[in-house]
């Protein structure tokens, strides 16, 4: 009877040896799972840090500042940038006229008669037309006497034909009484009158000129007329 109470007490004895054995190999599996799973979570927090911050509590982050611009970021306490003004002065520029108005002929001075005023005006638009001795024409062409002839012939004037008779007939004037549309006198070749022109005003007069082959403008400043200068006269009143 006493073998057998020996034998019970053995084999529970042996039971709860097991238990105890398995009880603390279970306790150590977990703790080292337990232990590798907070390693690996501890690593996935670390691995979603910024560069060079640090923190060991995971639940309490950082606190995050505003976003300032950089153009904005504050150096010593004072603003290293201005803001660029709102309104910009643009840099004057005067508007230049490229239109230039054609060039116009001198229109006869205000106050002139209408018989002066077409004896310039028929002058005038002979211009350019080829000398010719000996022609009364715009179509065959103009000798000095033979234009003046034409121009004056609108005004009504009958005027003779060749420079010294026209010098002989007309009424001499004065420098100073000198009128657009009275006539000049030159003696270009010897002591005889033989060539004339028709004053347009400002010194300047129109003529047939053997030397520029046509009908021409010409100044009286220039000392070659001066030289040659005969009179003035006119038939004009």
């Amino acid at each position: 009877m006493l073998s057998k109470q020996k034998k019970t007490m053995s084999i529970s004895a042996l039971t709860a040896l097991v238990t105890i054995s398995l009880a603390s190999t279970a306790s150590a599996e977990y703790g080292y799972y337990q232990g590798n799973s907070q390693q690996q979570i501890n690593y996935q927090q670390a691995s979603y840090q910024p560069q060079g911050y640090r923190n060991n509590n995971y639940n309490n982050p950082p606190e995050v500042l505003p976003y300032i611009p950089f153009n904005n970021a504050p150096m010593g306490g004072q603003n290293i940038f201005q803001p660029a003004p709102q309104h910009i002065n643009p840099i004057y520029q005067p508007q230049v006229n490229h239109y230039q108005p054609a060039p116009q002929q001198r229109q006869a001075r205000p106050g002139l008669s209408a018989e002066r005023q077409r004896v310039i005006a028929a002058a005038k638009r002979q211009m350019g037309i080829k000398y010719r001795w000996g022609g009364n024409t715009p179509r065959e062409g103009f000798d000095c006497s033979g234009f003046t002839k034409y121009a004056l012939k609108g005004s009504g004037a009958s005027i003779p034909r060749t420079a010294a008779q026209q010098s002989k007939a007309s009424r001499t004037i004065s420098r100073s009484s000198l009128r657009p549309g009275d006539m000049i006198f030159f003696k270009t070749k010897g002591s005889k009158v033989n060539h004339v022109g028709i004053y347009l005003g400002n010194g300047d007069f129109i003529h047939a000129a053997s030397g520029g082959g046509r009908v021409m403008t010409d100044n009286l400043s220039k000392n070659y007329w001066q030289k040659r200068l005969h009179k003035y006269g006119t038939f004009l009143s």
